[in-house]
């Protein structure tokens, strides 16, 4: 906790820091050439991406070109990294589709600006450092749920058909199959097939040359566009400035060519982004690496397809804390120990005279967590000593953690020992596991002691005292 204050402290502290400084421009004079062409070459990867996006999210080809450029230019100048270029992406169309579809594009800019609010705040306040929290298979099976709605939401382009209304893609897709002209459908289908081809084929010989762009003249992603930006040789922000200046120009000179852009080809190169996301192999590793992840990514997966992304997130995020305390709940474990026991005091047994008491006193061991995962697996252990036992000590010295359902289940066993007539006795908690005992009132604070050579006298002196 002191831990997470600090770091909001430090977010908080430097809000100066989101301001642009003369050392984000270090090394202008020798690389502005490197820049410049970097920030072209993006900016030509970038156009039939933004063109797409647009198209794809229902707000049209202008809004993503726009989108483009704002967002290049706001994260070139505020961003957190000096080669980050940023833009529409395909989870932002995902998420805007169904919103457009239900409440109409006049909400749009709204949630453009509650959204950047959000993302504001969270960066000032750190709450951004929460998705190092969240599991790979988690983000994958999120990212390629995507990759499959992106691809699903192009056939309405790809065929040449109205749109089927549903909130859902997998059943808009449904009605979008059902309605199509399928003697007129071949023609965009030709279309977006060739810009596939072109993709598959320049993407073995020409990988250099911008091949979406290229398609769609043929016919007349985030990320992507910033391992462009850094394998052209950017070196400043000046790349990330040139790339929104290209879109500009682009939009200014070219509107009526860009206009003119068939949809399937749109359609054909976001299929190939969308096809790009579904990593096959990053799917048979996660289905095959652990159960946990399995399900995990699985669950992910169908949720964003067949649900909604925020649905699927934390369906997800679910599946991987159940797992994950479930994986940790096998790791704690409920010993049985006999005495003599070697312990970091030397060896511990009964005392001359007290031999008698070996076969009348259980003494267990807690290792690793005690939770309320396991917590009525303790409680059932514990208390299924025998009708002779006289006295259980309960060593603590290797617990790590304990919750308030670990203390509740301690309580539990004292009680019902106490009502056995059993003598009971804590061993090695330390300071804050006593603190969650004493606030559950789980025992006595007499019932506990440090090490377990004084457990086992506190017995043989409460039993001796019996006789």
């Amino acid at each position: 906790m002191e831990h997470y204050r600090s770091l909001v402290g430090q977010h908080l502290i430097s809000v100066a820091g989101l301001w642009p400084t003369r050392r984000d421009y270090t090394g202008l004079r020798s690389s502005w050439a490197k820049d410049l062409l970097a920030g072209v070459t993006v900016g030509v990867v970038a156009l039939p991406l933004a063109l797409g996006f647009g198209v794809a999210s229902g707000v049209g080809a202008a809004a993503g070109l726009v989108t483009a450029i704002v967002a290049g230019v706001v994260a070139a100048v505020f961003g957190g990294s000096h080669l980050q270029v940023s833009g529409p992406t395909g989870a932002m169309t995902v998420v805007l589709l169904p919103v457009i579809a239900k409440h109409g594009v006049a909400t749009v800019p709204l949630l453009a600006i509650l959204a950047g609010l959000l993302v504001i705040a969270m960066a000032l306040t750190a709450v951004g450092r929460a998705v190092e929290f969240i599991p790979v298979s988690v983000v994958e099976g999120f990212t390629i749920g995507i990759g499959v709605i992106i691809g699903l939401q192009q056939l309405p382009l790809i065929l040449g058909t109205e749109r089927g209304e549903a909130e859902s893609t997998l059943v808009s897709s449904w009605l979008t199959l059902g309605a199509t002209d399928w003697t007129r459908a071949w023609q965009p289908l030709v279309v977006a097939a060739g810009v596939i081809a072109l993709h598959l084929v320049g993407h073995r010989f020409f990988r250099h040359l911008p091949l979406s762009l290229i398609a769609i003249v043929v016919a007349t992603g985030a990320i992507a566009r910033t391992a462009v930006n850094v394998r052209s040789g950017a070196r400043t922000r000046l790349a990330s400035v040139s790339h929104a200046v290209v879109l500009l120009l682009v939009m200014l000179l070219l509107a009526p060519l860009v206009s003119r852009i068939p949809m399937a080809a749109l359609g054909g190169v976001l299929l190939v982004t969308a096809g790009r996301m579904i990593n096959l192999r990053l799917v048979r590793t996660l289905t095959h690496v652990t159960r946990a992840d399995r399900n995990t990514f699985w669950l992910t997966l169908g949720a964003t397809v067949l649900l909604d992304l925020v649905a699927a997130v934390l369906l997800g995020i679910g599946m991987a804390a159940l797992m994950s305390l479930r994986h940790m709940a096998s790791y704690s474990v409920v010993a049985r120990q006999n005495l003599p026991t070697n312990t970091r005091e030397g060896d511990v047994d009964f005392s001359p005279g007290h031999e008698h008491l070996r076969p009348r006193v259980a003494i267990f061991r807690v290792d690793g967590a005690l939770f309320y995962g396991d917590a009525r697996r303790f409680v059932d252990e514990v208390t299924a000593v025998d009708e002779g036992t006289q006295a259980v000590i309960l060593r603590c010295h290797r617990m790590r953690i304990l919750d308030a359902s670990g203390a509740d289940a301690i309580k539990a066993v004292a009680r019902q020992l106490r009502a056995r007539d059993i003598v009971f006795v804590v061993q090695g908690m330390t300071e804050s596991q006593q603190r969650t005992c004493r606030l559950m009132r789980a025992f006595d604070e007499d019932c506990h002691v440090r090490e377990l050579s004084q457990a086992v006298t506190r017995v043989e002196r409460d039993l001796a005292s019996r006789v």
